[in-house]
């Protein structure tokens, strides 16, 4: 999984997630649904800990196909740590 986020410290505006499956990464259309399905569900949980004015990407790369929900959880929470930790340091 990439991460990418762009963050307005103006904005009082809630933040916004949003995902990219490509075709590329899992072939399948039930695949790149079910991981954004899941993603949605994951991130409704997290998206209160996002600082107002953020937008996020989330692009899913082919090996997340194989990944059980624990460790999608997982591997999200790890990007969304380095991402929160990249934006402290700006």
């Amino acid at each position: 999984m990439v991460v990418y986020q762009h963050t307005d410290q103006q904005s009082t505006n809630s933040p916004l997630v949003g995902f990219v499956v490509p075709k590329r990464a899992m072939k399948r259309a039930v695949h790149r649904n079910r991981a954004k399905r899941q993603l949605r569900s994951l991130m409704r949980a997290r998206i209160t800990q996002l600082p107002a004015g953020s937008t996020i990407v989330i692009r899913v790369l082919h090996s997340t196909v194989d990944l059980t929900y624990q460790e999608l959880e997982r591997s999200l929470d790890n990007v969304l740590r380095r991402v929160a930790k990249k934006s402290n340091r700006e």
